[in-house]
């Protein structure tokens, strides 16, 4: 107390395993208070140039990028957002007390039909042959200081109306581009917090989903089976139609760089992004959380929960169309497009999803051949990571895309 010490004690065993003592000049670490010095210090670095909070982990310890933490950012460790688990073993190795998943090497049993790549080229050529005729319209009432909204409608496959929000970082032009597909039967909401972070970011209403039923509306449930006896008439042939064009709408944008375009969403919206950034050149980096519509045939064998039960409940009707029913969904199987994937890819599973079996998750990651990560969230279902996984998802984005929060977002990512 005013520069004079006034308590200075120490004893017992600073390392108890080896009898070792303690003395004057042990070392202390006091957990959380060392966080402030250790904030200063890092700050200090980032003063000088000597750290990027930005920039990948392994770029200053070039051992911490195996197991697929090779993106992990600086900010992201300092605020415990890189998902790293921490393990204690006793009498064992840290990889003996963390196994790996018996479900890791999971085999899918999906079939890859033999003209898989001509009957989407057809799909695509058909697509191409339909003008868009993008609609958009300001929505003043949805929008803020910082972030300008915009009713979007364009037409798709079949002459379907397709329905849209967009928005953007108010004034701003270059922006990265973010699509955002829906899960099933999912109402499309306003992407504001995604624009507030900097993205020009369209949230899209495929074909039977609310505000675009005009041509096609099978309704809830009724979606999963719609046209599913042929695959040139089921509604996912449409609907991956749909999520295509709205690449094309992105693009249109003023606001939007499109050299900087990535997609994300979860279950549904999952599979639909995974398909986009196949069939999308454009489409730089995924995010697909409990990807639906992956390892279908296994999914109905692991599973026990809907939509999947539709097709369940269509089968014990019409038990002697199996065959050509289970033909058709391997059309639509992420694991039919994995090979097309070429950029960076986060995913995410539950590992007690009973809607998304995690097996197929792994499966999916298998097969992909490129630059990949999988974030697996024990006791977790089908929300799999929560609000955990999105925190990481929104590091791993702007890693990928660099993009300038508006307004008070630049506090909150700047937290990230």
């Amino acid at each position: 107390m005013n520069g004079q010490t006034v308590v200075d004690l120490w004893g017992g065993l600073a390392d108890p395993p080896t009898g070792r003592t303690w003395d004057r000049e042990t070392t202390v670490v006091v957990w959380s208070c060392t966080k402030g010095a250790a904030a200063i210090c890092a700050h200090i670095l980032v003063s000088c140039g000597d750290l990027d909070l930005d920039a990948p982990v392994a770029r200053h310890w070039p051992e911490f990028s195996q197991n697929g933490k090779q993106t992990v950012a600086v900010r992201m460790l300092r605020n415990h957002r890189a998902g790293l688990p921490a393990a204690r073993a006793s009498g064992a190795s840290m990889c003996s007390a963390m196994p790996r998943p018996a479900i890791a090497d999971f085999v899918a049993s999906t079939d890859r039909p033999i003209d898989f790549v001509d009957f989407w080229q057809q799909a695509r050529r058909e697509l191409d042959a339909v003008a868009a005729d993008v609609s958009s319209e300001s929505d003043p009432l949805r929008s803020t200081d910082n972030v300008e909204t915009f009713a979007i409608r364009f037409t798709s496959l079949g002459g379907a109306r397709i329905f849209a929000w967009i928005c953007v970082p108010h004034g701003r032009t270059g922006c990265p581009g973010l699509l955002l597909p829906p899960g099933y039967s999912g109402v499309p909401s306003i992407p504001r917090a995604w624009a507030d972070l900097g993205y020009a970011a369209l949230q899209v209403s495929p074909r039977g989903h609310h505000r675009s039923e005009g041509e096609v509306a099978p309704g809830f449930p009724g979606y999963m089976t719609a046209g599913i006896d042929d695959p040139r008439t089921y509604i996912y042939r449409g609907a991956y139609c749909d999520i295509w064009r709205a690449v094309d709408v992105l693009l249109e944008r003023p606001e939007v760089d499109g050299s900087r375009i990535a997609v994300t969403g979860g279950s549904q919206g999952g599979a639909l992004s995974l398909v986009a950034a196949a069939g999308r050149s454009e489409i730089v980096a995924v995010a697909a959380d409990v990807p639906f519509l992956t390892g279908i045939r296994d999914s109905l064998q692991l599973g026990g929960s809907y939509p999947y039960e539709e097709i369940k409940d269509y089968l014990r009707q019409h038990p002697e169309r199996e065959a050509q029913l289970l033909r058709t969904l391997d059309y639509i199987d992420t694991l039919n497009f994995a090979d097309a994937i070429r950029v960076p890819t986060l995913l995410s599973a539950g590992l007690s999803d009973d809607v998304c079996p995690p097996e197929t998750a792994y499966a999916l990651y298998n097969r992909l051949n490129c630059p990949k990560e999988i974030r697996a969230y024990p006791n977790t279902g089908h929300e799999g990571g929560g609000l955990t996984h999105l925190l990481v998802k929104q590091a791993w984005l702007g890693l990928q895309l660099r993009p300038q929060p508006a307004g008070d977002a630049r506090v909150v990512a700047a937290a990230l």
